[in-house]
């Protein structure tokens, strides 16, 4: 008991959020672009857990910065912090499948790293639209020959499956992970949006190791 108490005041001080952990249930989930179904992690995130990722939305840093990256691609008039708050649902997902806590720390510039697991830097990448890959930025914006640095050991890949704004809820598909060490030039591809001047490392879902073979190391 003791121990809980304790923890709970760490997470606090630290300003940490540790959702309730969930059991593995996993959904076939469609991906016309791929032409097949992806066995995933779907999560439900409930009106608690949306707020906080809806507050924490509100003050990401990529609101503060400039460029098309800083604005966040997916972010418009009608819903500003989309990018912000659907990558904080990414993670909260993550954290209740693996029983993490998160970091919800205003930082300006953003953290690289999401998730320390078992020693090795874990980043989230989560998606609001069913392209059907892992998607990390490659390049400096405009110069394919600039190469941006992988931060991160292992890449896990989320997809927001569905969205509800005014009840405060959302179904969260964890499709797999990637390490850092498999990525090679055949996932090096321009971005797939019309007018964005950047490669991608673009590593199809069919490609990720299933995230029951994470949780077994956690």
């Amino acid at each position: 008991m003791l121990s809980i108490y304790l923890l709970r005041w760490y997470n606090i001080i630290m300003n940490l959020y540790k959702p309730e952990v969930c059991n593995l249930n996993f959904e076939s989930i469609p991906f016309k672009v791929l032409e097949t179904n992806i066995h995933a992690a779907v999560v439900d995130i409930n009106p608690t857990e949306y707020k906080v990722c809806e507050d924490f939305g509100e003050i990401m840093w990529a609101r503060e910065k400039g460029g098309i990256y800083g604005r966040g691609m997916i972010n418009n008039s009608k819903d500003p912090c989309k990018a912000e708050r659907s990558g904080c649902l990414g993670e909260m997902a993550v954290a209740k499948i693996l029983d993490l806590s998160m970091n919800i720390t205003y930082k300006k510039g953003g953290d690289k790293t999401d998730f320390i697991i078992n020693g090795l830097p874990t980043d989230v990448k989560t998606a609001t639209t069913s392209h059907g890959a892992l998607l990390i930025v490659a390049t400096k914006w405009g110069n394919q020959n600039i190469r941006l640095k992988l931060n991160n050991d292992i890449y896990i890949a989320a997809y927001v499956v569905n969205e509800d704004r005014i009840n405060k809820f959302a179904k969260i598909a964890v499709m797999g992970f990637f390490e850092k060490a498999l990525i090679n030039e055949s996932y090096f591809k321009k971005a797939r949006m019309p007018g964005m001047e950047f490669w991608n490392w673009d590593i199809p879902y069919t490609d990720l190791n299933n995230i029951e073979s994470l949780v077994a190391k956690v």
